[in-house]
């Protein structure tokens, strides 16, 4: 699109890309999703890029209690951003300005999906959403997340990243999967990273190792609900006919709240991960897996989706790896729909300046 003519836009030849995401998680996948729509939008505008959140207006105006009021002042600094990617429920606060703004306010799914029927996307990029991520930051996080980590990752470090619910397919059905394909390497390391939706999730496979250490591990296994102990060594108990793995596996792992408030390995995970495996339900985790330039692993949801992505190989089923055999990652083109939705942005902009005109 062409930005040669000053008047199209609010504040002159540069066009000001916001995301605003009220009150939300900064961390959930659909703020994540916003914000990588934004900076794709800005760069394909040669534009601006801001990101705001009601804690930032709330910081910059302490003595404002009022919301709107706090935007006006924030927009009054700033100027009137010509596209908002938000949320629906605050559309009503970029009204009334002297230059509108246009609102972008589609749920990731939903707008990726509109990108597709609209021919910006392939097909098979169906459910793929828009993300926050660059090869670029990939590799910072991935040298941090090694130096932190190393010389407790023994073998090919295996990320396994919870979404919110396992279906069908319970935590102890994947632990024994675990074990099964940990039994063809001669050491291996799980990194267990939970995520804004799977606290339950993540105490529900812990515990699930937990609750067997009676008769599957020693009882070394423990902190496991705080996991600050970790990475602990998991054993497999002869009692059970399977041979002794304590050599073998070592888990690491840490609670959404630690991930919070202490060190978040997520980024530097899928940066440095030989294998990722997505449990339970997550269209955001998936995406970004998929980012990462390697074929990934699913357990648990999603078995109907990306059916033409699994016809390629990019994404595998974790349970059906088949007995006596090791993960079989393999490198994959770079996905992500971010372009895609940020030029579906562009357009429904495009389209809104020529509504105006007319009206």
């Amino acid at each position: 699109m062409s930005n040669n003519t000053n008047t199209q836009f609010n504040n002159g030849a540069k066009p000001l890309v916001m995301v605003y995401v009220g009150d939300a998680d900064p961390y959930r996948g659909d703020t994540k999703a916003r914000v990588g729509i934004a900076k794709m939008t800005a760069r394909l505008l040669n534009g601006e890029y801001i990101y705001l959140d009601d804690e930032v207006l709330e910081k910059q105006f302490p003595r404002t209690p009022d919301i709107k009021k706090r935007l006006d002042m924030f927009i009054k600094n700033t100027g009137i951003p010509d596209i908002v990617i938000s949320r629906r429920p605050y559309e009503h606060r970029f009204k009334g300005y002297d230059k509108p703004s246009f609102c972008f306010s589609y749920i990731a799914e939903t707008a990726c999906g509109i990108a597709v029927n609209n021919g910006f996307a392939d097909k098979e990029l169906d459910y793929v959403v828009a993300q926050d991520l660059t090869r670029e930051n990939l590799g910072k996080e991935a040298q941090i997340f090694l130096d932190r980590y190393k010389g407790k990752i023994k073998g090919p470090l295996v990320a396994v990243l919870m979404g919110q619910i396992f279906r069908d397919d319970p935590a102890e059905k994947i632990v024994r999967k675990m074990f099964e394909v940990a039994k063809e390497y001669d050491e291996i390391t799980f990194f267990l990273c939970p995520s804004r939706r799977t606290r339950e999730n993540y105490y529900k496979l812990s515990n699930s190792m937990q609750d067997r250490s009676k008769s599957l591990f020693s009882q070394d296994w423990n902190g496991v609900r705080g996991l600050k102990d970790l990475p602990n060594k998991m054993r497999w108990s002869n009692a059970t006919g399977v041979e002794d793995l304590s050599d073998k596996v070592h888990v690491i792992g840490q609670s959404y709240e630690e991930c919070l408030q202490e060190f978040n390995p997520y980024k530097g995970l899928l940066g440095s991960a030989d294998h990722i495996i997505v449990l339970g339900q997550s269209y955001s985790l998936i995406s970004e897996a998929l980012f990462s330039g390697r074929s990934v692993y699913t357990a648990g949801a999603h078995d109907e989706d990306y059916e033409l992505l699994r016809e390629k190989g990019y994404l595998k089923s974790f349970l059906e790896i088949e007995k006596n055999k090791k993960f079989e990652t393999a490198s994959i083109p770079e996905i992500s729909t971010n372009e895609a939705t940020a030029k579906l942005v562009i357009k429904q902009f495009q389209e809104s300046l020529v509504s105006k005109e007319l009206s």
